[in-house]
């Protein structure tokens, strides 16, 4: 293979990481460009890299570094749920002891954003306490 040859092999690769940047994380040529100029070329790089490299890129601030994390985890999912796995949530989740559809769409929904626990406890008919074990329901 030519230097020339190289080149262009290079040049159409970063094309269609470029592109595939652009389409899933739904970013404009020049974020694409600087992940691609940083070294990033998949989305799980972007996803599941420790975020302190992605906080040394000058060009973004720490809003953009989230926000990118949780586009690439999120287009992952969707990803993921097309070729018809389960989004990463485990076979077994619809099974859990006391699961209905409710909680198991809510947990679904909240899968691709950063762990909290109060949007799980709003789902959940029990009252916040140490002692949610033992208290029934709310009706």
């Amino acid at each position: 293979m030519t230097e020339e040859e190289s080149t262009k092999k290079q040049q159409e690769e970063s094309g269609r990481i470029k592109q595939h940047f652009m389409e899933r994380l739904d970013v404009d040529e020049e974020v694409a460009n600087i992940l691609i100029e940083e070294g990033f070329s998949t989305l799980e790089e972007i996803a599941y890299v420790p975020i302190n490299e992605l906080n040394e890129i000058e060009a973004f601030d720490e809003d953009t570094v989230n926000e990118l994390r949780n586009r690439s985890r999120n287009a992952l999912l969707v990803a993921d749920r097309e070729r018809g796995g389960d989004g990463g949530r485990g076979s077994g989740a619809a099974e859990a002891r006391g699961m209905d559809t409710q909680l198991a769409a809510k947990l679904a929904e909240t899968a691709s954003r950063p762990a909290t626990i109060s949007p799980i406890w709003r789902s959940m008919n029990y009252p916040l306490s140490l002692n949610w074990m033992k208290r029934k329901p709310r009706n």
